[in-house]
């Protein structure tokens, strides 16, 4: 029997979706809001989908600080938030509910010590990301920021950090360049380990499928690495936000694989994998 060339293989990575510190931001968003007026002043997570559906279901997002009536309360991003934010919300009496991720936090906590201690901070990442502004904003001292060799100085005592969303491999090289470039230097490799394990699972599969779809936001850096990694892979890789993407894109091959970044909800997952499903039965129907 001729095998049926419409019916193709999707392969969905087990990682794709929420990571840890994700679920933990979305699941105090979502008690905070049954029970007291919440607000925040940016994104929780770097996704407009699962942003919109936290504020259907009553979460406040306001331009700044002013508009959040006294004894509210306030969220804390995921990706954090300088200390002096944290002060002036204790400052005008604000309930905070703080959903930095763990990872997030642990970093805080080296680079305030450190710099404390006389090492000047090298926080190997994207100085425009809302993580690393907000790593900054918890240092007492000089700091540098690392995205390339050319970045790279002569340093006394480094204490050197990476961004939780970095390229897992490009920040061991980078790494290595700075200790070579530094007096004494201490090292925390604080790349999350959940984005390690979804970025070496979505190599995997890009590299035994004929199309590749990342989903995600363009704001979103762990899904940005995730599209860059998984490109040189498989060259038929595309980037998408939802299941309404998927009509811009040219699906060739047998086999399909599927990862998402830590900010895509499963609700958006599963849109594309039925909007696919879809697709092919329509196909079967010609």
């Amino acid at each position: 029997m001729e095998q049926d060339k419409s019916q193709k293989e999707i392969v969905i990575a087990k990682s794709a979706g929420f990571c840890y510190g994700v679920k933990r931001a979305i699941n105090k968003v979502e008690e905070k809001v049954k029970i007291a007026p919440t607000y925040t002043t940016a994104p929780i997570v770097h996704n407009d989908k699962t942003n919109q559906e936290l504020k259907r279901k009553g979460l406040y997002f306001v331009d700044s600080i002013e508009e959040v009536p006294k004894g509210a309360s306030i969220v804390v991003r995921a990706h954090g938030i300088p200390k002096n934010m944290i002060k002036e919300y204790i400052n005008k009496g604000l309930n905070i509910v703080d959903a930095t991720c763990p990872n997030v936090k642990k970093i805080h906590n080296i680079v305030e010590e450190y710099s404390q201690k006389g090492y000047e901070i090298v926080i190997i990442g994207d100085k425009e990301h809302a993580e690393v502004k907000g790593i900054i904003g918890w240092i007492e001292g000089k700091y540098d920021i690392v995205s390339s060799t050319n970045d790279i100085k002569k340093y006394e005592k480094a204490c050197i950090v990476t961004q939780t969303t970095v390229n897992v491999e490009l920040a061991k090289n980078l790494i290595e360049e700075v200790k070579n470039n530094a007096m004494e230097s201490v090292v925390f490799n604080t790349a999350c380990m959940a984005t390690y394990e979804r970025q070496n699972e979505a190599v995997k599969i890009a590299k035994s499928v004929d199309t590749f779809i990342v989903i995600g936001d363009e704001k979103s850096a762990n899904s940005c690495r995730l599209y860059e990694i998984t490109k040189e892979r498989c060259n038929n890789t595309y980037f998408i936000k939802d299941e309404n993407d998927l009509k811009n894109i040219n699906i060739v091959g047998e086999k399909i694989g599927i990862t998402a970044g830590a900010s895509t909800s499963k609700s958006t997952i599963d849109a594309v994998v039925l909007e696919l499903r879809g697709k092919q039965e329509a196909m079967k129907s010609l």
